[in-house]
């Protein structure tokens, strides 16, 4: 068993001619040894697919979509032929014991291409009944388009059809040429020569369908394309990396052995630089959404807002939305800079999309459609007159927990003595509520401050949200737990209190450990939120670098090299430098 897959099929009512699984003679594997694997593959992944040969002649395919229901598997899906599913209630039946995604293959855009390829006569018309009923169900549904040398010439045909029938998501697969029915040239195209007609296809069908380009490695890929890219969840012995590889930050599995021996390896030799390997001060792509793009795609948010400065960056963002099968809802106007502290006086700080002033332009991001534009129309802040109930309402679509919502909108309307309570001196926080590096970086969980820093609703919200990234990219969550578990000095806005200075904090984070009064490290990085209000901290950053220990007292701290002393810093008020340590 490797990735969120597990194979169930033993027998196939297709006879594909490029069927990757056509030399395997699996025998029909007992349904108790189905429900070991699930119960195996919760503990690592909140996804399940099943797939291999065709899933769906299984009778006991239910049962083991309700025991995934049972184990609390997020997304329950199959991948398969669709012939089954055209049956009158069959479709139905399954989503009802709990399948969330369902995958179909097409093969081509009318029967003689579809046919000829499955040779089975009828295929086609039943896969085709099978997507035209799913489209009016509630379930994520993908179509699987294999890229051959039949497909690829009718591949603009084959998406309009998908588009005019409702369909919203597509996986365009690179044919694996592993088995005796694929090896083949006269089957398998140049992954150089495919991904040419496919940037095209993209160009023309992506904005109204989300495309991902499934097992072509990105390094064949245009760099302005790179965003379709979809790493394969799936470990397979057939594929063989090279030294380029080990440079590459790109969750790619390498290149299937056979295609080597078909074609060469002269088309992999690019080194491509990780798209989730962040700095804090680096540039950033989409600098501090990324984990809530994360947690929407998995579910545990309904919906997201990002705010992007220009057109540009808006484009940035529906490509890393197409490629997590995200909808987008772009706000209708724009919102000035320097928001105004009369509520009744925003409505001059509105101004239409289209203005050539330069504004904050808000994006809504969801699943689906309708959460996307739900979210856009409730936004309080795009409203002349907020009111605390329409705060609340937004919040919880946000998917933040209930009591830390209630928390805010009370908050907002205290005095910044009362809110200086949210902070206790002195004391570790579950580095799970670190949320001091969400608006400068992608090393964080959440974007809301919890109620308090024990608040169990949030760990929990945040726990999921970083589960949700490892099982897709490990390295980035362990970057994340690594920062987010980082100490760190921060100066606040003293005119706010600690809790609400949302875009007027400043400070330094430390590569170490606190020990009692004292802060051992290795390095820093310097923390600066995107907006700051207020003049710098004051004090030279290189100061820090050049240190290895900080000492505290009751007055403020000192920094030492080794036994020797660099610097002395005495507190102007207790809003400077104030110690916050995580574990």
């Amino acid at each position: 068993m490797s990735g969120p897959y597990l194979y169930v099929g033993d027998k196939c009512n297709n006879n594909c001619v490029f069927c990757s699984e056509v030399d395997l003679t699996p025998s029909k594997r007992p349904i108790l040894d189905i429900k070991r694997e699930l119960l195996i593959l919760r503990k690592v992944s909140d996804t399940v697919n099943f797939m291999g040969k065709e899933p769906t002649l299984r009778k006991d395919l239910g049962e083991m979509i309700r025991y995934a229901r049972k184990l609390r598997f997020k997304t329950i899906g199959i991948t398969t032929n669709g012939r089954m599913l055209s049956i009158d209630g069959a479709l139905e039946s399954l989503i009802e014991d709990g399948l969330s995604q369902l995958v179909i293959s097409i093969h081509g855009p009318d029967k003689e291409t579809h046919d000829a390829q499955t040779r089975v006569k009828g295929s086609y018309v039943q896969a085709w009944k099978a997507i035209h009923t799913a489209v009016k169900l509630p379930v994520d549904l993908i179509v699987n388009v294999l890229v051959t040398k039949i497909t690829l010439p009718s591949m603009d045909r084959i998406l309009d059809l998908l588009v005019k029938m409702g369909v919203k998501a597509v996986h365009l697969l690179n044919i694996a040429p592993i088995s005796r029915g694929s090896f083949s040239r006269e089957m398998v195209p140049k992954v150089t020569d495919a991904v040419l007609v496919l940037t095209g296809v993209i160009d023309r069908f992506q904005s109204g369908l989300n495309i991902h380009l499934i097992e072509f490695p990105p390094c064949t890929i245009p760099e302005g394309y790179r965003h379709h890219f979809s790493p394969c969840l799936e470990d397979n012995d057939a594929k063989v990396r090279f030294k380029e590889c080990d440079s590459c930050g790109f969750e790619c599995s390498g290149v299937s052995k056979g295609y080597i021996l078909l074609y060469g390896d002269s088309e992999f030799t690019k080194v491509l630089s990780p798209p989730l390997s962040f700095s804090i001060g680096a540039p950033l792509p989409l600098q501090g959404a990324l984990p809530d793009l994360f947690a929407v795609n998995a579910r545990i948010k309904p919906a997201m807002r990002i705010s992007v400065k220009d057109l540009d960056e808006l484009d940035e963002v529906k490509g890393w939305c197409c490629r997590f099968g995200l909808e987008v809802k772009v706000g209708e106007r724009k919102l000035l800079p320097g928001k105004p502290s009369r509520f009744e006086e925003r409505e001059k700080n509105l101004i239409p999309l289209d203005s050539s002033n330069p504004g904050s332009i808000y994006v809504y991001i969801s699943k689906t459609v309708e959460d996307a534009k739900k979210l856009r129309d409730m936004d309080p802040e795009l409203a002349v007159v907020p009111t605390p109930d329409s705060v609340k309402k937004f919040g919880l679509m946000l998917g933040y927990p209930d009591c830390c919502v209630e928390s805010h909108v009370k908050r907002h309307s205290l005095k910044a003595k009362d809110k200086e309570k949210y902070f206790v001196p002195g004391q570790a926080y579950p580095f799970l509520a670190n949320n001091l590096l969400n608006c400068v970086s992608n090393h964080y969980l959440s974007f809301h401050y919890p109620c308090s820093h024990d608040c169990k609703k949030s760990l929990v919200y945040a726990s999921d949200i970083l589960e949700a990234i490892r099982s897709l990219y490990p390295r980035y969550a362990e970057e994340i737990e690594r920062m987010m578990r980082m100490p760190c000095l921060v100066w606040f806005d003293p005119e706010q209190g600690l809790y609400p200075a949302w875009d007027s904090r400043e400070g330094v984070i430390f590569n170490g450990v606190v020990v009692g009064d004292v802060i051992e490290y290795q390095g820093v990085s310097l923390l600066k939120t995107t907006h700051p209000q207020k003049e710098g901290i004051g004090i030279d950053f290189m100061l820090f670098k050049k240190g290895d220990r900080i000492v505290f007292d009751d007055d403020g701290w000192k920094v030492f090299k080794g036994k020797e002393e660099l610097f002395s810093y005495a507190r102007k008020s207790r809003f400077e430098g104030v110690l916050w340590n995580f574990e």
